[in-house]
C-alpha cells in the first residue's frame, strides 16, 4: 500500500511538471493599442526559462496580418533586428540560464496608416527545432465593441529641453524612457500634473513608453531631448 501511495505521489508530481512548459512568454497573447501617428509601437512579453538547465533559443517571425506599408521587427534577449529579418540568426541564439527572464518585443511601424496587425513569434531550442512555442502579438485588435475606447495620447513639447507633458485618455501608471537600443534609462510614476522632468537625460532620441494600470503598454513614441531651446 505504501509503495502504491508513493508511486501515485511521484506520478502526480511528474504530471504537474509536464504541464509547465520549458519556457514561456507572459502575457500571451500580447495586446497593444495605439493611434497611428507615424511612429514605432511595441508589444512586449516576458520570456522565462522554467527549466533547470541552460537553454539556447532561436525564433522565427510570422506576419499573419500586416497592412500594406506596415513593418514588424523583433527584439529578443540579445538584439533588436531589422524588419527585413524573418528569423533569428543561427549563430546568435538567446542564452537563458534556469529561471532567467528577458523581454521579447515585437515592434510595429505603421507609417501613419491606420489598421491592425497580428504577429506570431515561434520560439524553439537550437538543439531541437521540431518543438516550437507560439507567442502571439496583436496590435489594435478589437476584442469587443462594448466599452471600447480609442487610445488618445499627446506628448509635448517634442523636442523637449527640460519638461514634457503627457496627456492620455487611458489610466496611466508610469512613463519610461528607452534608448534606441532598448536600454531603460529613466522611469517615473504617473503624476496628476502630467509634467515630467527630463533634464537629466542626455541629448538624443528616445522611445517613450506609456504604461497603463494593467502593465500594458498604451503607446510608444519617439521623443527628442534637446537641451538647447533655440534649436
Amino acid at each position: 500500500m505504501k509503495h502504491a501511495c508513493f508511486l501515485f505521489i511521484v506520478l502526480s508530481i511528474a504530471s504537474v511538471a509536464a504541464q509547465v512548459p520549458k519556457y514561456n512568454v507572459n502575457p500571451n497573447p500580447v495586446y497593444t493599442y495605439f493611434v497611428s501617428d507615424n511612429s514605432d509601437h511595441v508589444g512586449e512579453g516576458i520570456l522565462k526559462n522554467n527549466s533547470k538547465t541552460t537553454i539556447y533559443l532561436l525564433w522565427t517571425k510570422e506576419n499573419v496580418v500586416m497592412p500594406q506599408d506596415w513593418f514588424s521587427a523583433v527584439c529578443d534577449c540579445n538584439n533588436c533586428y531589422s524588419h527585413t529579418l524573418e528569423k533569428c540568426p543561427d549563430n546568435l541564439p538567446g542564452q537563458m540560464k534556469p529561471n532567467d527572464t528577458c523581454k521579447l518585443q515585437v515592434h510595429v511601424s505603421e507609417n501613419g496608416k491606420a489598421g491592425e496587425a497580428h504577429v506570431i513569434v515561434w520560439l524553439y531550442e537550437k538543439s531541437d527545432t521540431t518543438v516550437k512555442y507560439r507567442a502571439d502579438y496583436f496590435f489594435n485588435k478589437i476584442l469587443s465593441t462594448k466599452g471600447n475606447k480609442a487610445v488618445e495620447c499627446l506628448v509635448y513639447p517634442n523636442p523637449a529641453s527640460d519638461l514634457i507633458t503627457v496627456e492620455t485618455n487611458q489610466q496611466l501608471k508610469r512613463v519610461e524612457w528607452y534608448t534606441l537600443l532598448g536600454k531603460n534609462v529613466m522611469a517615473k510614476n504617473a503624476v496628476t500634473e502630467k509634467t515630467y522632468d527630463v533634464s537629466a537625460l542626455a541629448d538624443g532620441l528616445y522611445f517613450l513608453k506609456l504604461i497603463g494600470s494593467d502593465e500594458r503598454i498604451i503607446q510608444t513614441m519617439r521623443i527628442q531631448k534637446n537641451s538647447n531651446k533655440n534649436q
